[in-house]
C-alpha cells in the first residue's frame, strides 16, 4: 500500500474509532502532537486494533519523557550527561518536573490497564486526556529543554 493510501485509510479508520470510543479531539490535533501518521507509515500497515496501536504511540511518548525526567531528578552518577543536565534545575523546577512525571506516568499506567480491561469509554478518554495533559505541560517542557540546551551551548 502506498503512503497516501495508508494515510487515507488511517484517517477513515480513525473516524470510525473516534465515534466508537467517543474521542473528542480531532485526528489533526492528536497527530500534531503524537505523530500518528509517522507511526503508521513506519509500521507500514494498520493493525486490527488501531486504538491500541495509537494508544501505544501516545504512551511511548510519555514514557520516553519519564526517562528524561528521571535523569533530571535522580542523575546517574555514571553519566556525565545526566549529571550536567540535572544541575540545570533548581528545587522549584524539580518539583514541577516531578509533578509532570506523575501526570505522565498516570497516563502510561492507565493505558496499560485499559489494555486489560477493554473499557471503550475509558480508552476514548485516554486520547483526550493525553492531549490535554500534553498541552498543559508543553510550556514547562520547552522551558526545561531550553535550560538544558543553554547549559550545553554556554558551558
Amino acid at each position: 500500500m502506498k503512503n497516501e493510501e495508508l494515510i487515507s485509510q488511517l484517517k477513515k479508520e480513525f473516524a470510525v474509532l473516534k465515534k466508537e470510543l467517543g474521542i473528542k479531539a480531532s485526528f489533526k490535533e492528536l497527530d500534531d502532537v503524537f505523530f500518528f501518521r509517522d507511526f503508521i507509515l513506519e509500521k507500514g500497515f494498520i493493525g486490527q486494533k488501531l486504538h491500541r496501536d495509537l494508544s501505544y504511540r501516545i504512551s511511548s511518548l510519555f514514557h520516553n519523557w519519564c526517562g528524561v525526567f528521571q535523569n533530571w531528578l535522580i542523575p546517574n552518577n555514571g553519566s556525565y550527561v545526566s549529571m550536567v543536565e540535572s544541575n540545570c534545575f533548581d528545587e522549584a523546577d524539580k518539583e514541577k518536573i516531578q509533578k509532570i512525571l506523575y501526570d505522565f506516568m498516570a497516563l502510561t499506567s492507565k493505558n496499560s490497564l485499559e489494555g486489560f480491561t477493554g473499557d471503550k469509554k475509558s480508552q476514548g478518554e485516554y486520547f483526550d486526556k493525553s492531549l490535554l495533559v500534553w498541552e498543559q505541560n508543553k510550556t514547562y517542557l520547552t522551558e526545561f529543554l531550553r535550560k538544558a540546551n543553554n547549559k550545553w551551548s554556554n558551558p
